[in-house]
C-alpha cells in the first residue's frame, strides 16, 4: 500500500500513514503512484556556503597610563582609657584586715562539713563577722577580698551552727541509750 498524501511504501491495514501521519481511508491504492511523471523530484535546494569575513578586527591591550595610588590613613580616633574600678588608695593596714577576714572565713566554712568540729566553724565565723565590722567601720563599704571573707564568715557561722545542732542531738541520743 502506498500513502496518498506522500507517496511513502506502508504495510496493508494501517489506518495512518507512518511517514506523514495522514488517514488511509478504504482500499489500498498502489495504481495511484505507480507513474513515475506523476511524482515529480522537489527541486534542487539551495546550498549557502559559509564565507570567512575578509579580515578579523584586531584589538590590543593598552596598559593604563598611571594607576591612581590609595593611601590608607589611620582615622583619628578618640583614645578611651581601658576601663577599671574605682581606685582605691590601698592602705597597707586596711589590706592585712581584709586578709585576715578573708581567712576567717575560709576557715569557718571549711569547718562546716566536719561533723565533730562544726562547732569551730561557729567560732571561726564569729571572729570574721567581727572583723568585717571593724573593716566597715574604719575603711567605708566592703570590697574585694573584706566582701568575699565577709560573706564565708557569714555561711560558715549559719551552717556550722546548724551541723553543731544535729551533732548535739545525735550525742544525746547515743549517750541516752
Amino acid at each position: 500500500m502506498v500513502c496518498k498524501s506522500c507517496g511513502a511504501q506502508l504495510d496493508d491495514g494501517l489506518q495512518f500513514c507512518t511517514n506523514c501521519g495522514a488517514p488511509q481511508m478504504g482500499e489500498p491504492q498502489a495504481q495511484a503512484y505507480t507513474d513515475a511523471s506523476a511524482y515529480q523530484q522537489p527541486a534542487q535546494q539551495p546550498t549557502y556556503q559559509y564565507q570567512q569575513p575578509a579580515q578579523q578586527p584586531t584589538y590590543q591591550y593598552q596598559q593604563p597610563t598611571q594607576q591612581p595610588t590609595y593611601q590608607y590613613q589611620q582615622p583619628t580616633t578618640y583614645q578611651q582609657a581601658p576601663y577599671q574600678q574605682p581606685a582605691r588608695a590601698e592602705d597597707p593596714a586596711a589590706s592585712a584586715l581584709a586578709k585576715s577576714l578573708l581567712t576567717f572565713g575560709i576557715l569557718a566554712t571549711a569547718f562546716t562539713f566536719t561533723f565533730y568540729f562544726s562547732f569551730l566553724s561557729i567560732i571561726f565565723g564569729a571572729i570574721g563577722l567581727g572583723k568585717a565590722n571593724t573593716f566597715a567601720t574604719s575603711y567605708g563599704p566592703l570590697y574585694g577580698r573584706a566582701k568575699v571573707g565577709r560573706i564565708l564568715s557569714l555561711v560558715g557561722l549559719i551552717v556550722g551552727s546548724v551541723f553543731t545542732f544535729i551533732c548535739l542531738i545525735i550525742i544525746i541520743a547515743l549517750a541516752s541509750n
